[in-house]
């Protein structure tokens, strides 16, 4: 129930800062729009084999790889993927196996570490927003 609250919270967050402070232009329009579509499938779910996946969580990876695809550093935007991935099945896998480290909630800790990873290693803010979802996307996958 938490993860949801944060989930739209975060959600309409980002898209007041889309809708009244991004200058008017396609770019707003699409970007708006893609977010108003994952608020409005929070909730919806695909069933595959025995997997069930969101629809927010596959338009998500979706934006992710759109995201990387336009990136001019194939090889090194590869490695940071990997290498923030990586990162966030460690802290899942750290929360198991030793949660007593676990002072706030995970979900604080995971996003403090791959922000401050994305910062580091993207250059432009739209290959942060891309490593941002798509790590987090295909590491939701491996975890």
């Amino acid at each position: 129930m938490v993860e949801n609250v944060f989930y739209y919270w975060i959600l309409w967050g980002a898209w007041i800062i889309a809708a009244f402070f991004l200058k008017k232009s396609i770019r707003r329009t699409m970007i708006s729009a893609v977010i108003l579509i994952c608020i409005a499938s929070g909730e919806t779910f695909i069933e595959v084999s025995s997997f069930s996946l969101r629809v927010s969580f596959i338009l998500a990876l979706c934006i992710g790889y759109y995201l990387a695809s336009g990136c001019k550093r194939k090889v090194y935007h590869f490695f940071s993927v990997m290498t923030l991935t990586s990162a966030y099945a460690g802290i899942h896998l750290f929360e198991i196996f030793d949660p007593v480290w676990f002072i706030v909630d995970r979900f604080f800790v995971i996003i403090s570490v791959i922000s401050i990873l994305a910062f580091y290693l993207g250059k432009s803010m739209s290959e942060r927003i891309g490593l941002l979802v798509l790590s987090m996307s295909q590491g939701e996958l491996l975890f």
